[in-house]
């Protein structure tokens, strides 16, 4: 079971390769993922956030609790 607790990572072109190929996009401003993104992995419905978008909007979908920044 998931802690719901989000999980960032600041993504690298050689580490991240294999997601930033799939073309993943933000599922609040459907901005592309790439490279150098800070991006929030909600444990709760497993979805990639830009992490501006988490602390906008990304946490009313998900109803976890806003990331301190």
């Amino acid at each position: 079971m998931a802690d719901n607790k989000p999980n960032i990572h600041l993504l690298n072109k050689k580490t991240h390769k294999a997601y930033l190929q799939k073309g993943h996009v933000d599922p609040v401003t459907h901005e592309s993922i790439e490279p150098c993104d800070e991006v929030v992995f909600c444990a709760a419905c497993e979805l990639g956030f830009i992490s501006d978008s988490w602390v906008r909007i990304g946490q009313l979908v998900t109803g976890l609790p806003p990331m301190g920044r």
